[in-house]
């Protein structure tokens, strides 16, 4: 490759970040969906272990607490320690911008090994760094790093096929493992459309079995030895969880529906029209990815491709269809079935994420048809005619099926709006059966088809995610100096009862000065839910379990508050769980709570802090111990008239009435995120109550011994507390975490030895052959 090729090549890849993510150079950031509703709030519990002294394991800050490996952590991912050196904001632009550009070069590399021209090879990596679904996830952090390594596996599966060593299959291994690492579901579709690729390039190549075999075995336990520190703890943690098992409308809650068909060749972004917001249209109305967009001109090319290059251009179609298959989810009849009887695919949620394989592999088919059209481009000429029918089509059965959707008649300038990329498609289609028919002649008319191909993704995507000033992120509400000023420890959001609307519904326009995005984006900072509170350390209780990953007791003790709103029970739950705050967004039942702030939102909400009366300490002493567990100990809990004070419920313990002669105390010396120091003092042989959440992998020594971490009260941990004066030490060290970790070294170790070994081998047969 000449020096001029490679600086055009470097000059594509960077512009196209440049154009798709050129304002976080200018110090926005991208702040939308998971930014402030998961990863802010992850990353800054990181950020907190670490400065504490210890390593990252625990956060104390969401569900009553949960380990930091848990979903989409990314901890043991090499890029997220940068975050411990700069703001949240900065390291997740730096973050999109370097595995934006990595993503590119993987395509660039890919395409160059797959032997297609270099035109080609630039469009397709255009194409690639244009894609709807990939840019859409640049506000998942996790599915966009692992997305970027899609086309790395499948050029070392390439590159292991044509050149079978140890060396590339090591490489091969690693980047597999390097995508696991990211913590996202692209681990399992790269890595399968890799595996698949090998196969077909063995049968193809009519290579040795045996060393295909070693090799491709070589690359897999490679992948598995390496990411042993994420995976291997990962998989202990979530067997006690919902992710074990999730049920069907968790699992396709968003699925690609039918009708966004329509924007995979056609420009019709829906989210200006006022739609009704129905649950079973949330993955239309409110879809995960903000486009799926291609475009006629890269489907006409992979068309040509499929028909042109038989075995490969087959299977990366048939990859394809089946990709947009399974990406229809719950509304494709079999996905279920296969759900089913898939234990991987019944623990991964939203099947719309596929749309990630298929934007990759329609990438990599459009390059490869791009070479191909100069042979057939009167099947490409009549595929356009085609699309174009079909379009006209499914606009007039779309226009139909959105009608019901749409809350209020929309205006003129809505519709023409809707239907104004149809005339540009129609107009595209014809230039492009024009520039096929000649792309022989001149190169003009291959511009001219390039064009046609690329630009209108590029067009449609440059600006796909909505941006803001880095104050967005580090703005800091009123109510978290409230709740820390009033004493708080631990606080309980209440979502507002069905029947109180919201201001933000009744009236959806910005205040002035202000987008529709940010300033929504400030109002859920303002009302802390949890995603927010565990941004400034603020320990949340009840939460939602947004990721599936809570234990079933936290689910129960959540499930035992939501079922007692609005009685007794309500405020004898909170108490029980050392709730010292409440914040609510109406003042439904808060006659037995304090009022301590009040504001409204940006976008015209009233919210409520409260403090919560004879809340429990957050570490206390009993010697009363009740023998129940799950659902009756929740009704213990809830409703039984006992002093929460002299009497915890253990199921390990054998029950005892208290003993009058006094209450216990707890003196915490040490309250850190995996690790806790206390004097306790009991007046007989009791039980001391750590208001967090009970989890496998605590362990405790009492003065200086192991000592058991039990469950007390449900879901938090207890330590049996003999009579007297003792220390107690809790620490959070899960033991499937270590052995991964170890494995993970071993194997690294190994694996550069091999890896320094082979090359030396090589080096050696190549000076001997000279």
């Amino acid at each position: 490759m000449t020096p001029l090729r490679r600086t055009l090549a470097g000059a594509v890849i960077g512009s196209m970040t440049l154009l798709v993510f050129g304002p976080l150079l200018a110090g926005k950031v991208i702040f939308e969906r998971d930014v402030y509703h998961l990863w802010h709030g992850q990353m800054e519990g990181i950020v907190r272990a670490v400065a504490e002294g210890g390593l990252p394991l625990w956060d104390p800050t969401v569900s009553f607490g949960e380990p930091l490996m848990e979903l989409p952590a990314q901890l043991l991912y090499p890029f997220t320690w940068l975050g411990m050196i700069m703001s949240a904001g900065k390291y997740y632009s730096l973050s999109v911008l370097f595995h934006h550009l990595f993503g590119g070069l993987g395509m660039l590399l890919l395409l160059r090994a797959l032997r297609a021209s270099e035109t080609a090879c630039l469009l397709g990596t255009v194409l690639w760094m244009s894609s709807g679904p990939w840019l859409s996830t640049a506000n998942m952090l996790n599915l966009f790093t692992g997305t970027s390594w899609i086309p790395w596996m499948m050029l070392a599966a390439e590159r292991t096929a044509t050149h079978p060593t140890v060396r590339s299959a090591l490489l091969w291994g690693a980047s597999v493992a390097a995508c696991l690492l990211t913590c996202s579901e692209p681990v399992f579709m790269g890595g399968l459309l890799a595996g698949v690729w090998y196969l077909f390039r063995f049968l193809q190549l009519r290579g040795s079995v045996p060393r295909y075999l070693i090799l491709g075995s070589l690359a897999l336990t490679t992948a598995i030895l390496l990411s042993a520190g994420q995976w291997f703890p990962l998989v202990g943690n979530l067997a006690g969880t919902a992710r074990a098992n999730l049920p069907e409308n968790v699992r396709t809650y968003w699925s690609l529906h039918p009708l966004l068909l329509l924007q995979i060749p056609y420009p019709l972004f829906y989210r200006s029209l006022p739609f009704v917001w129905a649950e079973s249209f949330d993955d239309f109305v409110s879809p995960l990815l903000h486009s799926v967009y291609a475009g006629i001109g890269p489907l006409v090319l992979a068309g040509i491709a499929v028909a042109g290059l038989k075995g490969r251009g087959r299977l990366l179609g048939a990859v394809f269809a089946a990709s947009i298959l399974f990406a229809l989810g719950g509304y494709a009849p079999a996905y279920d079935l296969i759900a089913d009887h898939t234990p991987i695919l019944a623990s991964l949620r939203f099947p719309v994420k596929a749309m990630l394989l298929a934007s990759f592999v329609l990438s990599v088919l459009a390059a490869l048809g791009w070479d191909q059209a100069r042979q057939d481009w009167r099947r490409g000429r009549a595929a356009v005619a085609g699309f174009l029918l079909g379009l006209v089509v499914l606009c007039v059965i779309g226009v139909r099926l959105v009608g019901p959707l749409i809350a209020s008649k929309p205006s003129f300038t809505d519709v023409l709006w809707s239907l104004a990329g149809f005339g540009p498609t129609v107009v595209i289609g014809a230039m492009m059966m024009y520039a096929l028919s000649r792309m022989d002649k001149t190169l003009g008319h291959r511009l001219l088809l390039m064009a046609c191909v690329a630009l209108p993704t590029t067009y449609s995507h440059a600006r796909l995610n909505e941006m803001a000033p880095e104050a967005l992120l580090t703005y800091r509400p009123p109510m978290v100096d409230a709740f820390f000023g009033d004493g708080g420890k631990r606080l309980y959001f209440r979502t507002r009862d069905q029947d109180t609307p919201k201001v933000a519904d009744l009236n959806r326009k910005a205040p002035p000065g202000f987008e529709w995005e940010v300033a929504v984006a400030l109002s859920v900072k303002q009302i802390l839910p949890p995603t927010a509170s565990r941004i400034f350390g603020i320990r949340s209780s009840f939460d939602d379990d947004i990721k599936n990953v809570q234990t079933r007791y936290i689910r129960l003790l959540s499930q035992l508050l939501r079922d007692a709103h609005g009685t007794p029970g309500e405020l004898r739950v909170m108490q029980a769980a050392g709730v010292t705050h409440m914040v609510t967004l109406d003042t439904k039942g808060t006659d037995a709570l304090t009022l301590v702030h009040s504001e409204r939102t940006l976008m015209g909400d009233m919210v409520y802090l409260y403090r919560v009366p004879g809340p429990l300490p957050w570490c206390f002493v009993v010697d009363g111990i009740r023998n129940v567990d799950n659902y009756r100990a929740a009704i213990d809990l809830a409703y039984s008239g006992y002093d929460l004070r002299s009497i915890a419920i253990d199921p390990e313990m054998a029950p005892q009435p208290p003993s009058g002669a006094g209450r216990g105390e707890c003196s915490v010396e040490v309250d850190g995120t995996s690790r806790t120091v206390a004097t306790i003092t009991s007046p007989r042989d009791g039980l001391a109550v750590f208001l967090d959440a009970w989890a496998p992998g605590w362990t405790a020594t009492l003065d200086g011994q192991p000592a058991p971490v039990t469950r007390a009260n449900l879901a938090f941990r207890g330590v049996a507390a003999p009579a007297g004066t003792h220390r107690v030490e809790l620490r959070y060290r899960p033991q499937r975490l270590f052995v991964g970790l170890w494995i993970s070294g071993l194997s690294l170790a190994a694996a550069v030895a091999a890896f320094i070994a082979s090359a030396k081998r090589a080096k050696s047969a190549d000076a001997f052959a000279l």
